[in-house]
């Protein structure tokens, strides 16, 4: 017959090695998410310093880029580059977001660019948007095409596609940058406006 204390003891060391085994899980589970996310970092920031250098070489055949050109680096469509200063964040966008770009970049959705009257949407997994939770209002956004030229937004924390038609002095020019998930659905979106 076992006794009581012996029965304590023994869900005791239960306890503690199931306590022990989720740690570890916990641990392991952080350390593949932060080795993902470098990786991921890393993809984008040569995928970044690739689209750099094609650029310079192809100013030496064209001698005049217009903001529709595009480039191709290891088959990733780059469309122009995205730098938010207040968040040390620069990366290039590529063209369409899907199961071969989505962790090399932040991706475009649709065929939209900035300029256009329907504005252009972007689309970031965790790797890319992460730091936007530190977002400012009125934080600064660059968007630079292909061509050089620098179209400059401010983020809004207020604004909202619901509320865009009932907010004086805005327009529907502008990037919406979304948080979303593997698969494409969105988690959060932030709005960068001219005002």
């Amino acid at each position: 017959m076992k006794t009581i204390k012996g029965i304590m003891t023994k869900n005791k060391k239960i306890t503690v090695c199931a306590v022990a085994i989720v740690c570890v899980l916990i641990v392991t589970g952080i350390a593949i998410l932060y080795v993902n996310r470098t990786a991921d970092i890393k993809r984008s920031q040569n995928l970044l310093a690739d689209a750099k250098k094609e650029i310079e070489s192809l100013k030496k055949e064209v001698s005049v880029l217009d903001k529709d050109t595009f480039i191709t680096i290891d088959d990733k469509v780059v469309v122009g580059f995205v730098e938010i200063k207040g968040l040390d964040m620069n990366y290039p966008v590529i063209n369409a977001f899907n199961d071969k770009t989505y962790n090399y970049s932040m991706c475009r959705t649709g065929n939209k660019m900035p300029w256009d009257i329907e504005g252009m949407t972007i689309y970031g997994i965790d790797s890319f948007t992460k730091s936007f939770a530190e977002l400012k209002d009125g934080e600064t956004l660059v968007f630079e095409d292909l061509a050089g030229d620098k179209h400059e937004y401010q983020y809004d924390k207020n604004y909202t596609e619901e509320n865009k038609n009932n907010v004086k002095n805005y327009n529907d020019y502008g990037i919406k940058i979304c948080n979303v998930e593997k698969d494409g659905k969105e988690k959060k979106c932030f709005w960068f406006v001219h005002k």
